[in-house]
């Protein structure tokens, strides 16, 4: 087993771009908070924030909106150690076959090492929530559930039989 916890820095940052390039065991609440700081943000995040940006990207990761898809999706390059021991950098125009299998690969074809990641501006966003019957939250499903708001999450509490909106 590889631990990357201490692999977390932000290495560069492109900022006519809006991208960072950060090592693999950054947090994504740790990569939020360091991009925040030069006016950028991630532009989806799933409802958990503690796990690696690679980690993220190996088990596709998303947020919860029609709008915006996996979080892989911001990934521009990065660069993977094989299991012989040679680090390949790829991106859509370089080693495009082995960037496109890295982006969802949970860890079998190397370690990712480095993530060049495309934020966005800095913004702040409102959490509001309400509880629904789960024949509310299916009557909803296929018309406006996910198109009211920019950013939808629903939890489903089945013992309940009811959803968090």
């Amino acid at each position: 087993m590889v631990n990357l916890d201490h692999c977390n820095r932000v290495l560069r940052v492109d900022e006519e771009k809006k991208t960072l390039v950060v090592e693999g065991g950054i947090r994504l609440r740790d990569l939020n908070l360091r991009a925040n700081k030069m006016g950028l943000t991630m532009p989806n995040l799933g409802s958990i924030d503690e796990q690696s940006i690679v980690g993220a990207i190996a088990t596709a990761t998303h947020g919860s909106s029609t709008r915006h898809g996996l979080l892989s999706q911001s990934v521009r390059s990065l660069r993977i150690v094989l299991a012989n021991g040679s680090a390949v950098r790829c991106s859509a125009t370089q080693n495009e076959d082995l960037f496109r299998a890295a982006l969802v690969s949970l860890g079998a074809l190397g370690i990712i090492v480095e993530v060049e990641f495309e934020m966005i501006a800095a913004c702040n966003i409102e959490w509001d929530q309400s509880l629904h019957s789960l024949p509310y939250i299916l009557d909803r499903w296929d018309k406006d559930l996910w198109t009211t708001k920019e950013y939808t999450r629903v939890w489903w509490l089945p013992y309940m039989r009811r959803a968090i909106v």
